[in-house]
């Protein structure tokens, strides 16, 4: 990603602040780019099974709201091996409908310059 765009984010750990005071993580993101935000996974997990589970990049009255720039999210996915869903899931195709690129090869993450 880093010969498309640059990187703004690896690994950070973001935490809800009110009043000064720090209440707990808000979240993480894994990689995120001047355009991107990019949650990275290798394989698909029960808490990808929620359609809320990106809430905290897409909605800003979200009280764990992470995505100050307003960027695109990503999810990528290593492998759907072993698991009885995929691309067709009806929480992916609510995620698309959401915004979020879902992609499950590395020349798809490629394109997304």
């Amino acid at each position: 990603m880093s010969k498309f765009d640059k990187i703004t984010d690896f690994g950070n750990i973001y935490k809800i602040v009110k009043k000064s005071k720090t209440l707990n993580d808000a979240g993480d993101i894994d990689v995120g780019t001047s355009k991107y935000i990019i949650e990275c996974k290798e394989s698909v997990s029960k808490n990808i099974k929620s359609k809320d589970y990106f809430d905290k990049y897409l909605n800003q009255k979200n009280e764990k709201y992470i995505n100050l720039n307003g960027r695109k999210s990503v999810l990528a996915i290593k492998s759907f091996k072993n698991n009885a869903i995929d691309i067709t899931h009806p929480v992916f195709k609510a995620l698309q409908r959401k915004g979020v690129i879902i992609i499950t090869d590395i020349q798809q993450l490629k394109k997304l310059k």
